[in-house]
């Protein structure tokens, strides 16, 4: 998750240098309009303007598709792409009427196969549109330095050539439709095609800042209203940075420490289990039909109320033992009978009068589950007689149980594998046979202590707590999860960070009055 967050805060502090940038520029053909007052001139310099406003918009974004932004996403792209196109729209205009000196002796070159392969795979889109378009100002700007005189335009044309390959890389977004993972994961929002798209624009954007402050801090007054104008974008994305990053980490503790508390909840459900198998052996023998028939020594109806029991008990299985330890029913299978259980932990305790609780592993064919068990003696004139041992499985039934009174993902671990969990795939199947390979996990589940932190399940990461599951000896058996994907933390504070962004923008463009009036009073007092 915090990958993803530092993407998101560059991903603004990259729009929001775009359009101090773009201002930039348009600050400089502003100041040559103060003395040339070129109507062709103005229009550039409206044009770079319109990329600024541009670049702003698209600083407010957050591309995780998770939440619901302040506007609609669809307004502000389609905000974003006009002002983008209309503000190129003008820059090409203006170069194109604006009369081009030649070189003395110009040599045989062909600038326009640097353009022209790329627009001609572009499918016609508005987003399309403006790759080839910033593709074409490059090209312009380029004859102008190479064909023209203009040899210092090289910079500027450099970096509008990398911002249209930047927003060509960006186009594979077009892509996240695809059912492949492959390339979804290719394509997705912060994804390998994202990254490498933003990495080029930043270095297109970081070459026209070189180009363009050159110029403009030759000029005093003109260098203290930037200086004061960066200084502030500086301290914005500073405070912005730190204060998203504070919100984002107490969201954290907070969620790490309400896990915590769920999974003991998890565990409070567990002892609720057990007492429900423990009633359910104390009740069979209490029956007096088990008892006269254990006393007697015969197997008569035995098989019958177990069988009952089960079913009445929400039970897995239920055993009934003479005092010997040999089974003589069972519940859930009655055909099989005569085996003896006498060095189950459980039965030893239960010969000598006790009634006991513990849970276990119990192999099944799709592998390890966890099973809570008890074992009630039978006693016939306060002689123990026979044993009543019944299991209740934590199956998907147990956990969708728990999701359904408490609203908690839960997952059950057999050792250290999941046997019936609530958290599912993107199909929508459950994500059982995972297991809990996290090394710190282990150390403190094995010491009998809850863990809380982030951890991986499946392929996605989760904040999680586990807590541990022991039998009768101490013995860790299995553990009890719970867990929060990071993702849904980061969409959570989505909404404040987006809000951050979008006041930011806004006090950075407001600040741009008073900044440019403090400089022109220190440059009128030096005159």
């Amino acid at each position: 998750m915090w990958s993803q967050f530092y993407l998101i805060q560059a991903d603004f502090a990259v729009s929001i240098l775009a359009a101090l940038t773009f201002f930039g520029v348009f600050w400089l053909h502003f100041d040559a309009w103060i003395v040339r007052k070129s109507p062709l001139l103005s229009v550039r310099t409206v044009g770079f303007l319109l990329l600024a406003v541009s670049s702003l918009v698209a600083a407010v974004r957050i591309e995780t598709g998770i939440i619901d932004p302040i506007f609609p996403e669809s307004i502000r792209h389609i905000t974003e792409l006009i002002l983008t196109f209309t503000g190129l729209l003008l820059i090409i205009g203006s170069v194109l009427a604006d009369p081009l000196t030649k070189r003395p002796i110009t040599p045989a070159r062909t600038i326009q196969p640097l353009v022209l392969p790329l627009t001609a795979v572009l499918p016609v889109t508005l987003p399309a549109a403006t790759v080839a378009m910033f593709a074409l100002t490059g090209f312009l700007y380029l004859r102008r330095a190479t064909v023209g005189l203009e040899d210092h335009l090289k910079p500027l044309a450099l970096s509008f050539y990398l911002i249209a390959l930047s927003r060509l890389i960006l186009l594979s977004e077009l892509l996240r439709t695809t059912t492949v993972p492959d390339i979804y994961r290719l394509v997705a929002p912060y994804g390998a095609l994202w990254i490498a798209g933003h990495i080029v624009m930043a270095v297109a954007i970081g070459i026209l800042f070189r180009w363009v402050f050159g110029y403009l801090l030759k000029q005093f007054g003109t260098q203290l209203f930037m200086i004061f104008t960066i200084a502030a974008a500086a301290m914005f994305l500073v405070t912005t940075v730190l204060y998203s990053a504070l919100l984002i980490r107490d969201m954290e503790r907070e969620t790490l420490s309400q896990l915590a508390t769920n999974v003991r909840v998890l565990s409070l459900a567990l002892e609720g289990k057990h007492a429900q198998s423990l009633a359910a052996a104390r009740s069979l023998s209490l029956n007096q039909t088990v008892i006269l028939r254990l006393a007697e020594g015969s197997r008569q109806d035995l098989a019958a109320v177990a069988s009952d029991q089960i079913l009445s008990g929400n039970l897995s299985s239920l055993i009934i033992i003479n005092s010997s330890g040999q089974v003589v029913a069972r519940g859930e299978d009655r055909e099989r009978i005569g085996d003896s259980l006498s060095d189950d932990p459980l039965v030893k305790r239960a010969v000598r009068g006790d009634e006991v609780m513990s849970s276990g592993v119990s192999e099944g064919v799709l592998g390890q589950s966890l099973v809570v068990r008890s074992a009630v003696p039978v006693k016939s004139e306060n002689a123990v007689v026979g044993i009543v041992l019944s299991a209740a499985e934590l199956d998907s039934a147990f956990v969708d149980g728990i999701k359904k009174a408490t609203g908690l993902e839960a997952s059950v671990y057999g050792g250290y594998r999941v046997a019936a969990t609530t958290f599912t795939d993107a199909a929508g199947n459950r994500l059982t046979g995972l297991t809990a390979s996290d090394p710190a996990v282990r150390e403190s589940v094995l010491k009998g202590e809850v863990f809380s932190g982030t951890v991986t399940v499946g392929s996605s990461g989760f904040y999680g707590a586990y807590a541990p599951v022991t039998d009768i000896d101490g013995t860790v058996v299995g553990m009890l999860f719970t867990g929060k994907p990071q993702i849904a933390v980061l969409a959570a504070a989505g909404r404040s960070i987006e809000i951050t962004f979008l006041v930011t923008v806004i006090l950075l463009t407001l600040l741009t009055v008073p900044a440019y009036g403090i400089a022109r009073y220190i440059t009128g007092q030096l005159i």
